[in-house]
């Protein structure tokens, strides 16, 4: 839900004329941050401090992407996200925790940048991530304003399969 008396755009801006190079440094938070407390997330209450801070640079990245003349670095910084390959070995709840953040970024892009999301679902390889990422493609798009018949049409043009009934998408 969104603070009505919260100007997004103002502190946004706010925050790039401190420092311009703000999306790299998220990105850097991103690849720096421990994964431990990932590893932890099933096991308490409410997220670790560093889940807390992964999820608000994601949300700062979304909001960074609308500005202009950051949009590019941003919009960069989210597709190299959900470009991003799983290392091998992981822990499991590691992984899903990083497909999950992969998901909010492709969400995000959708609502602000429909061809960038369609394109880098389409370069997908895996069809069970991609699958993932479709759903989260189809959710950004609907938030985006686009009907939801016609994001699935698009999504299904680049692979993008549905099948999750907690979303009504059948």
């Amino acid at each position: 839900m969104r603070n009505a008396f919260f100007d997004e755009r103002a502190h946004v801006a706010h925050w790039l004329s401190i420092d311009p190079t703000l999306p790299w440094q998220l990105e850097a938070l991103l690849a720096e941050t421990p994964l431990q407390p990932l590893r932890e997330l099933a096991n308490v209450d409410s997220p670790p401090e560093e889940v807390l801070e992964r999820m608000s640079a994601l949300d700062v990245l979304e909001a960074l992407a609308r500005e202009p003349g950051a949009e590019d670095a941003a919009e960069g910084v989210l597709a190299r996200i959900v470009r991003r390959s799983l290392p091998e070995g992981l822990d499991e709840a590691v992984k899903r925790n990083l497909v999950v953040e992969m998901m909010e970024a492709e969400e995000a892009l959708c609502r602000v940048n429909l061809r960038l999301c369609a394109d880098l679902l389409g370069a997908v390889a895996r069809a069970p991530l991609r699958s993932k990422l479709a759903v989260a493609a189809l959710r950004g798009m609907i938030d985006a304003g686009v009907d939801a018949e016609d994001a699935r049409r698009l999504l299904a043009g680049v692979g993008g399969t549905f099948g999750t009934p907690r979303l009504g998408l059948h």
